[in-house]
């Protein structure tokens, strides 16, 4: 071997094992885990810290575990037809999913979900009802949303009721807003 070439594959390989530890891995912040699926399916879940992944191979996400914040908008009509829209903040945490388990991106999954329940709730009541209704049954809506949530991996910890708008004058047809011609 030449003399040279000792130090060509030292050039040539510390750059290379840089870059491939730069792809491979990954910093997972507290409060967080690291998701690695293969084709879909979880293969592990891992705490906070620095983690490897197959490069390519491997599909990394950073999941959040702490509580955090879960805006929902909902549109429905009341049992009499009147057309309400409500903002509703939850308060949610994460579940990690399980190895050998379809891994499915769980926030937008439940929020259609709890916005589904939530609508439901509103098509009951009548428009005169509706604030005492909602605020009534809101333990048992809290329990109904959470349940409907869980296999989706999001637990819901709490719901608050941030505005509800009730459209009392019902839309015009675009044709007659323009008017005659």
């Amino acid at each position: 071997m030449d003399e040279y070439q000792v130090p060509m594959v030292a050039l040539l390989g510390a750059p290379l094992l840089a870059l491939l530890a730069t792809v491979s891995l990954r910093w997972v912040p507290d409060g967080h885990v690291l998701v690695v699926s293969r084709r879909g399916i979880v293969s592990r879940v891992t705490g906070a810290g620095l983690r490897w992944r197959w490069p390519v191979v491997d599909r990394a996400e950073v999941v959040p575990v702490e509580p955090q914040e879960l805006p929902l908008v909902v549109r429905a009509d009341t049992a009499d037809g009147c057309d309400v829209r409500l903002l509703v903040m939850g308060r949610v945490t994460l579940v990690p999913p399980t190895p050998l388990e379809r891994f499915v991106e769980p926030l937008a999954s439940a929020e259609l979900v709890a916005q589904r329940v939530l609508a439901e709730a509103v098509r009951r009541q009548a428009v005169a009802d509706l604030a005492d209704g909602l605020t009534q049954s809101w333990p048992a809506l809290v329990a109904t949303v959470d349940a409907a949530t869980r296999p989706r991996g999001v637990r819901v910890l709490d719901l608050e009721l941030a505005e509800l708008d009730v459209l009392l004058v019902p839309q015009l047809p675009v044709t007659a807003a323009r008017g005659p011609g």
